[in-house]
Formats: C-alpha cells, sequence, structure tokens
C-alpha cells in the first residue's frame, strides 16, 4: 500500500504542487489582510518549500535521491503538506492572540485607555506592551523587542530589582498601585505611578491592565459618585436603628452604625477585622477566620460577639459577585424550624388508633441531657437549632421514622410499629451504636455531641393499657435511665404483674367447710 502511494505521489507531483502551494499562498495572503503586516515566520515557511520544490524538481531531474529508501521527491511533498499545515495552526494562534487583545480593548474602561501601559492575561502573564508604554521611554529605548534588554534596573516602591524580578513582582498581585522609576544603561530613566488593575466580563475575570494615575474627567467623576453613594448606603443602614457593620474592601475595614457601636461599646466608626477578634467569643474566632478563606458564592457564617448586653449572637453574610465581595453583619436570624414536632395529645391519638387496629408497637421516650446546657452556653435559638438538625438526621437516615412527639423542651417520643423495628432497635442499643442514644450534630463547622437517655415501651407490655398509661409507663422508664446510679442510658419498661398465692389446703389437710355456720337447727 505504502508502494502505491509513492508511486500517486510521483505521478501526481505537479497537481499536488500547484495544489499546496495555492493553499500556502491563500494562507499567506488572509495572514497579511489580518494583521496587516507581513508575516516573517510564515514567509520563510514559503520559501524553503518553494527552494525544496524545485531544487528536487528541476536540479535532480537527472538523478533519482533517496533518503531512507524513499524518494526525495515525496519527502517533498511531504513537507509541502506540513507546511500547509504548520502555517494554518500558526495562523490560527495568531488569530486567537489577536482576538484576546482585541477582547481586552472592548471591555477596557474608556476613561483610561490613552494611558494604558501594558494587557495581562487572567494568570498575570504579559500579553504586551502598548504603544503608550513605548511613548514613554526615551527615544533611544523604544524597541519593541530590545528595550527591556538595556534596562539597568527597576526600582519598584524603593525596591531595586530586575526586569525579570520586576515582572515575577507583577504577578503576584491582583490589584495594586505601584511607584516604578525604569533605570537605563546610560542611567536614562522614566518615573511613573501606575496601577495594576482587573479586566472582568459579566462577573468573571479575563486578565488585567497596567495603566497610570492620570485621571480623566469621567473618572473623577465616578470617584464622586461612588462617594456619595456610599454615604446614602450609610445613611440607609443607620436608619434601620440595628446593629449593623459593611465591609469597605477599599479600606479594609467595617463601617459601624451607631447602633452597633452602642452595642459592642466602641465609639470609633470603623473597625478593622483585627481589631472586630477581640469582640468575638474565642470558641468562634475559627468561624470568622473560615469566612475569610471563602472565595466565592454566598455564604453565611455565626459567632458570639461580646456586647454591653452580655453574649449575643451575630451573622456575616459575605456575598462574592465577580470580582467584588460584600461583608454585612447583623443580628444572627437562625435557619427556621427544620421539624415540625406533634404534641402530646397527638401521641394520645396514634396510640389509640394502633390499639383499635391491633398493632404492635414500641414507643421510645427520650431524654436530651444536654440540651438544656447547650441553650444556657449558646443560646435558645442554637439550641433549637441542634434539636431540630438531630432529629431531622435521625428520622431520615436511620428510622425511616418522620413523626416525632415534643413532651416538654428535653422529653420527646418516637412511635414505631411492628416487632422487627423493636428487636433491631434493643440490638443497637445494647451494642451501643444507635443514634438514639448519641449523635454528632455540626453547626457553624463546630461538632456538638448529642447525648440522651431512652426509656421504651412495647404495647404488649401493658396489662390495662390506654393511652395515658403509655405515657406514664415511658416516663417510668426514663426516670430509671437518667438516674446516675442505674449504670444504663436506657430502660426497658416491664408492668409487675399482682401475683395472687395459691394456697393448697388439701396438702395440708385443712378443713375449709364452713357449712357449720348455716346449722339448720333453732337455737
Amino acid at each position: 500500500m505504502l508502494e502505491n502511494i509513492i508511486n500517486f505521489i510521483i505521478q501526481k507531483q505537479n497537481d499536488i504542487a500547484i495544489l499546496g502551494f495555492t493553499i500556502l499562498g491563500l494562507l499567506y495572503i488572509s495572514t497579511i489582510v489580518i494583521f496587516k503586516k507581513v508575516p516573517i515566520i510564515e514567509t520563510l515557511i514559503i520559501l524553503l518549500s518553494i527552494g525544496l520544490f524545485f531544487f528536487t524538481k528541476y536540479l535532480t531531474r537527472e538523478l533519482i535521491i533517496t533518503l531512507l529508501g524513499i524518494n526525495l521527491i515525496v519527502w517533498t511533498v511531504a513537507e509541502l503538506i506540513f507546511a500547509c499545515l504548520l502555517l494554518y495552526v500558526i495562523i490560527l494562534i495568531r488569530a486567537l492572540k489577536y482576538k484576546n487583545k482585541m477582547k481586552f480593548y472592548q471591555l477596557t474602561p474608556s476613561n483610561i485607555e490613552s494611558n494604558i501601559y501594558a494587557y495581562f492575561d487572567k494568570r498575570s502573564k504579559l500579553l504586551m506592551f502598548t504603544d503608550q508604554f513605548y511613548d514613554i521611554l526615551p527615544k533611544d529605548y523604544q524597541n519593541k523587542k530590545r528595550w527591556h534588554r538595556l534596562v539597568k534596573n527597576i526600582i519598584c516602591d524603593g525596591e531595586k530589582m530586575s526586569y525579570k524580578k520586576f515582572m515575577n513582582h507583577l504577578r503576584e498581585f491582583g490589584e495594586k498601585t505601584f511607584n516604578i522609576e525604569i533605570v537605563f544603561s546610560d542611567f536614562a530613566s522614566v518615573k511613573e505611578e501606575v496601577v495594576k488593575s482587573m479586566i472582568t466580563e459579566n462577573g468573571k475575570l479575563r486578565g488585567y491592565l497596567l495603566y497610570n494615575q492620570k485621571l480623566t474627567p469621567s473618572q473623577l467623576y465616578k470617584d464622586t459618585v461612588v462617594k456619595e453613594y456610599a454615604s446614602h448606603m450609610f445613611n440607609f443602614f443607620d436608619s434601620l436603628n440595628e446593629p449593623l457593620a459593611y465591609f469597605d474592601s477599599a479600606n479594609n475595614h467595617y463601617i459601624l452604625t451607631e447602633a452597633m457601636k452602642k452595642t459592642i461599646g466602641i465609639n470609633e466608626d470603623v473597625i478593622t477585622g483585627e481589631n472586630l477578634l477581640n469582640y468575638i467569643v474565642e470558641e468562634d474566632v475559627a468561624s470568622y477566620k473560615r469566612m475569610l478563606t471563602q472565595k466565592e458564592g454566598s455564604n453565611k457564617y455565626y459567632y458570639r460577639l461580646k456586647t454591653v448586653n452580655g453574649i449575643e449572637w451575630f451573622e456575616e453574610t459575605r456575598t462574592f459577585e465577580g470580582i467584588y465581595v460584600y461583608n454585612i453583619i447583623h443580628w444572627a436570624k437562625f435557619i427556621p424550624r427544620q421539624m415540625k414536632y406533634l404534641p402530646r395529645e397527638a401521641l394520645e391519638n396514634e396510640i389509640k388508633l394502633n390499639q383499635d387496629s391491633k398493632r404492635n408497637f414500641v414507643l421510645v421516650f427520650m431524654t436530651l441531657k444536654k440540651i438544656a446546657g447547650y441553650a444556657e452556653k449558646l443560646g435558645k435559638d442554637v439550641a433549637n437549632v441542634l434539636t431540630d438538625r438531630y432529629f431531622a438526621q435521625l428520622t431520615s437516615t436511620r428510622l425511616n421514622q418522620t413523626r416525632v412527639y415534643k413532651l416538654s423542651n428535653v422529653d420527646y417520643c418516637l412511635l414505631f410499629t411492628g416487632t422487627a423495628d423493636y428487636e433491631r432497635i434493643v440490638s443497637e442499643i445494647n451494642s451501643n451504636v444507635s443514634d438514639l442514644l448519641s449523635m454528632q450534630i455540626v453547626f457553624n463547622g463546630n461538632k456538638y455531641q448529642m447525648t440522651n437517655a431512652l426509656g421504651i415501651v412495647k404495647s404488649e407490655s401493658i396489662l390495662n393499657p390506654s393511652p395515658e398509661r403509655f405515657i406514664v409507663a415511658g416516663y417510668e422508664a426514663l426516670s430509671y435511665a437518667t438516674n446516675p446510679d442505674y449504670g444504663r442510658p436506657f430502660s426497658i419498661y416491664r408492668e409487675k404483674r399482682e401475683e395472687r398465692p395459691n394456697y393448697q389446703f388439701d396438702k395440708y389437710r385443712v378443713d375449709i367447710n364452713n357449712e357449720f355456720l348455716y346449722d339448720k337447727r333453732k337455737i
């Protein structure tokens, strides 16, 4: 097959050459039209292809020259095809770079367009220096390809560094103002204050630009508008008369409303994040620091602040929109109740329905032993959140049970039907692997252990059953499970049966006949 291909190429070499050179010519002309300049690399590729073809075609026409056993004409045609592909790839790369540059031009704010010195991609890699940059260089150093080789050093913010180190230094920052002085080999120098700024499209980072600080009237007007907007925003928050603070990213501090200043007891209008840590309860500092690592999306973080009224829960909402971040601190509004607890009356009705249907069932009464301590330490709202999360996880993942009956702030009950549930529950409890006894709940990044005491009542264990009697039996079982001297965190109710004595009178020859009391003889 290879031999057939070689023979075909030799026979059709002129046709293939015409087609190949036509394609090369079209690509070459397209490059000149699009980029408006004669491309050096493409020119060299075409000249090499033409020279090799004519050398093979005419100068060696009397000879048969082979390379690796293959006719040189075949190699020449292969080189021509490769040249077409290479030229096409080069044009694609140039077009992509050109498109990116045009995109940057379109996204660049018009108020600083005439002052732009350089463009960078989103990884801060240099794409190009602009003509405006070369215009500020001394005339002897405006060669676009060699100017950086003539740089002696660059002084950036008082630090002397090489050109390469300076470019790496620029990559370390997203947005920043730099004072630079470019010193050339003959000690000619250029001093500029430049700003590295982000270029975004629909909130997404597309790259960076470097421009000088000379502002046009539109930028000055924009700064005035921003200041007025910030003033109106503060007045709005302050008018709510609630303890609020919002983050000013431009100055890297929080701005406090009057109510917030009074709540935490300070006179300053602003506070830095570092100083805010002094008011956060030590256990919750990790939550605040975890917030600082968030780089996208929107999340809520809870922590307690030391206020003039004692310890109070606050919520900080951190939201990213593109390159901008918004933080607002306010009183905590915890997650709405996830669980709908049923009252004691509903439990009594459910017990009666199961009795009427003659279904066996099991009641699991539980006392949440740690929830009162959590309520005292963390507050009632957080205790409710922990309780909700516990039962939500318990009923959905382990027990496939959705009804929870609330008997008090710490006492709850679950009802299960069938003997299999009872056997499984008792087996897990005896093995100390039951979520009914203990479960770890995560809130705000911290772990809290829910530890319970259980009282278990089977429907068959009550002799004279009634809904009220079942609940009383459950509390009797709980009284044992909550007693530290009992030794176990659970108790299974077993009703005491009244045993009547079985006197064996015949065995002891006792005459219990009382007919003598009714003697028919008259006295």
